[in-house]
């Protein structure tokens, strides 16, 4: 018996019909299957640095809004994702960031690597350093990303001064330092003005006395702030509009908390 024959005699002139509309429905949901549920993203991402792997990285499909976090061995996996022309975004705390385009409309697989710098990732990993204090942490990274000064890591510190923070200012520009009064002071001049001035000095985002400049050795450095006027930030330049520098020390999460 074909099955033909169970079909009611009124039916078999609709059957290639039917048969035909039930086709293009599986073709429908096989098609949508694969541009929905099938599309997989995966990479990897590394330091730009050393190719070492970055876990806890997030990675973004940007038209999309399609998020994953990198694994120990920083690889991710994105499923479900739209046959697009996109951007791959992986950042870590919005401070280290890469973007790569990657077009999605191929029938795949998709794989992609990407790397972020060893400088960027140094500021993000402060500001894990400083997460103890939110507000001291979000204020720094609205500063780095704001790109308004310069930011000294301990590396490069240690290259140009191994004992004294005071001497490591020698090596920076349109700074000088004098001896007064029994101390090494600090003086800067900022980049629209031809006076120097004796900046505004900050300890893990909490203002400081002059002389912890003088005080303070290399060793116990994590990082710098240093801006010059007219880029002095909002919460510096209420102390001081010429110059300020923040000193990043060794346990940033308990003192500013403090």
């Amino acid at each position: 018996m074909l099955l033909t024959d169970l079909v009611p005699g009124p039916l078999k002139k609709l059957l290639p019909t039917l048969v035909a509309i039930l086709l293009i429905l599986l073709s429908v949901h096989a098609g949508f299957s694969q541009e929905r549920g099938d599309r997989v993203l995966m990479g990897r991402v590394v330091s730009e640095d050393t190719g070492e792997p970055l876990s806890n990285v997030l990675i973004e499909l940007e038209a999309q809004g399609i998020q994953a976090l990198t694994d120990s061995t920083g690889r991710f996996r994105i499923a479900g994702i739209a046959p697009v022309v996109d951007t791959v975004k992986a950042s870590y705390f919005n401070l280290a960031s890469s973007r790569v385009p990657v077009d999605l409309t191929g029938t795949g697989p998709y794989e992609i690597n990407l790397s972020l710098s060893g400088a960027a990732f140094a500021v993000a990993d402060l500001v894990v350093q400083i997460r103890g204090s939110p507000w001291a942490a979000s204020q720094f990274a609205h500063r780095i990303e704001g790109r308004r000064g310069e930011i000294v890591f301990y590396p490069e510190i240690r290259r140009r001064s191994t004992l004294r923070l005071i001497d490591f200012f020698r090596t920076v520009r349109r700074t000088r330092i004098r001896y007064e009064q029994g101390e090494w002071r600090l003086f800067m001049r900022g980049l629209t003005s031809a006076r120097y001035c004796r900046p505004a000095i900050f300890m893990n985002g909490v203002p400081a006395p002059d002389w912890v400049i003088d005080a303070t050795t290399v060793e116990d450095v994590l990082a710098l702030e240093l801006y010059w006027d007219p880029n002095v930030p909002g919460e510096f330049k209420r102390f001081n509009s010429c110059a300020a520098v923040n000193i990043w020390t060794g346990n940033p999460s308990a003192i500013a908390e403090g």
